[in-house]
């Protein structure tokens, strides 16, 4: 509800454009959810992104029990692992000839911890590997035929708490950054979420 009211659908040529499909990232619950709803009652195919799949698939249901012309497709998504990443992205190129809308939206705010890839996990997550997602994904954004292809990428005010010096800190470089970011006795669970908020 609060999404509706403060967050409208910005006109995306629904009507003058059909059968578009959206990636939506973390859309089993929160924005997500809500992004997700709004973008299928405008007859957009979403392709519910999520590292849970049960989680995906039970919001799905829900999603569907309001309204059967949903058309909603879970797919396995872990931002927290790079290779997930890659294997989503070769998946859907081999699943879909469009893409119209990629809504980087998932994300998590937790205590430091490191993940396969030896990065930090709020960091990772919330940035790093959306930003893996986007490269991967954008060719096909840019053949899309009606030209009306974007990406969204959710922020929040946290990026104020971010360092002053901007996206790398005083750091100079991004080595240095992710090799403060993953010691914890250097950074903390804040500072890493409202980094990554800053980066996108």
């Amino acid at each position: 509800f609060v999404a509706k009211v403060f967050f409208p659908m910005p006109s995306l040529n629904f009507k003058q454009h059909p059968n578009k499909i959206a990636v939506v990232t973390g859309a089993n619950s929160g924005l997500g959810l809500a992004s997700t709803q709004q973008l299928a009652e405008h007859g957009v195919h979403v392709i519910m992104a999520c590292r849970n799949i049960e989680k995906c698939n039970t919001a799905k249901l829900e999603l569907m029990d309001q309204d059967t012309h949903y058309k909603l497709t879970c797919m396995l998504l872990d931002l927290s692992s790079f290779r997930s990443v890659q294997l989503f992205s070769m998946k859907y190129l081999k699943m879909f000839n469009r893409l119209d809308i990629l809504m980087l939206n998932g994300g998590i705010i937790a205590p430091h911890s490191m993940t396969i890839d030896h990065i930090e996990k709020t960091f990772q997550v919330n940035y790093l590997s959306h930003f893996l997602l986007a490269q991967l994904l954008l060719p096909m954004l840019q053949r899309n035929p009606n030209q009306h292809a974007r990406i969204v990428s959710v922020s929040s005010d946290a990026h104020s708490y971010s360092y002053k010096e901007g996206i790398l800190g005083s750091w100079n470089n991004i080595d240095n950054m992710l090799s403060a970011i993953n010691n914890e006795n250097r950074t903390n669970m804040a500072q890493n979420y409202a980094q990554a908020k800053l980066a996108n």
